[in-house]
C-alpha cells in the first residue's frame, strides 16, 4: 500500500495552482515596478506589495515563490522544506534569467511561437497525454493555458539557450578520458557553481514591510 496520490490528481492539483496564478496575473497589468531591467519579462509589472525580493537587476514575485513552494508541497515535502526549496529554486531561475539575457540569449516572438506550437504537438501525442489535459483543463479555456505557457517561456527559453550553451561547451571541453555519466555529473555540479555565482551576483534582499524598492525598477 502507498500513500502516494496518483498522477491524475497530482496534475489537477497543479493544474489549479496555475490556472489560479494565471487569473493574478491577468488581473494585474499595468503596474508601477516592471519585474526585471532587460529582456522581455522586462514588460511585466509588479505592485510593490506584490514582491519579494529584489536583486541587482531584476524583482522576484510573491506569487512566483509561492508558486513554486506549493510545487514542492504537492511532490511531497513539507512545508518548511518547500518553503527552502522554492526561494532556492526561484532565486536560481531569475538570476540565471539576466545572466542568459546579457550574453544575449533573449528570445524572439517568432521563437516563442514556435515553442508553443511544438509543445502543443507533443502533448498531444504524448503517452500521458491525459495527464496533461488534466492540467489544461483547470484553466477556463485552453487558450487561456497556452497564453500562460507562453508568458512563462518568455523567462524558461532564455535560460533553457544559455544553459545548453554552456553544457555543450563543458563537454567538449571535459570529455577526454571520461565516461558519459562523468561528465554528466560533473556538469551538475558545474551548472550549480553558475547558478550560485549568478544568485551572488544578484545579491537578493527580501523586501521589508513598507520598504522602498530602487527607483529603476519603476517603469
Amino acid at each position: 500500500m502507498t500513500n502516494a496520490k496518483p498522477k491524475s490528481n497530482l496534475a489537477k492539483m497543479w493544474g489549479n495552482v496555475l490556472s489560479k496564478d494565471y487569473e493574478k496575473k491577468e488581473s494585474k497589468k499595468n503596474n508601477e515596478y516592471r519585474i526585471s531591467l532587460y529582456g522581455k519579462i522586462s514588460e511585466k509589472t509588479e505592485e510593490i506589495n506584490d514582491i519579494a525580493e529584489e536583486g541587482k537587476d531584476i524583482l522576484i514575485a510573491t506569487d512566483e515563490i509561492d508558486k513554486a513552494e506549493e510545487f514542492y508541497k504537492i511532490n511531497g515535502n513539507d512545508e518548511e522544506v518547500a518553503k527552502e526549496k522554492a526561494k532556492s529554486y526561484v532565486e536560481g531561475q531569475n538570476a540565471l534569467y539576466i545572466e542568459a539575457i546579457k550574453k544575449g540569449y533573449d528570445v524572439t516572438d517568432k521563437e516563442l511561437d514556435q515553442y508553443i506550437a511544438e509543445l502543443k504537438e507533443t502533448v498531444s501525442t504524448a503517452e500521458n497525454r491525459e495527464v496533461a489535459q488534466d492540467i489544461i483543463d483547470s484553466f477556463d479555456s485552453e487558450e487561456d493555458y497556452w497564453k500562460y505557457e507562453r508568458e512563462l517561456y518568455k523567462k524558461l527559453l532564455p535560460i533553457q539557450k544559455y544553459v545548453k550553451k554552456l553544457e555543450n561547451d563543458f563537454i567538449k571541453q571535459n570529455l577526454k578520458n571520461k565516461t558519459d555519466e562523468q561528465v554528466k555529473n560533473e556538469w551538475t555540479e558545474e551548472l550549480e557553481k553558475i547558478k550560485a555565482k549568478a544568485v551572488k551576483n544578484q545579491n537578493f534582499q527580501e523586501l521589508q514591510h513598507d520598504e522602498k524598492i530602487d527607483s529603476k525598477f519603476i517603469k
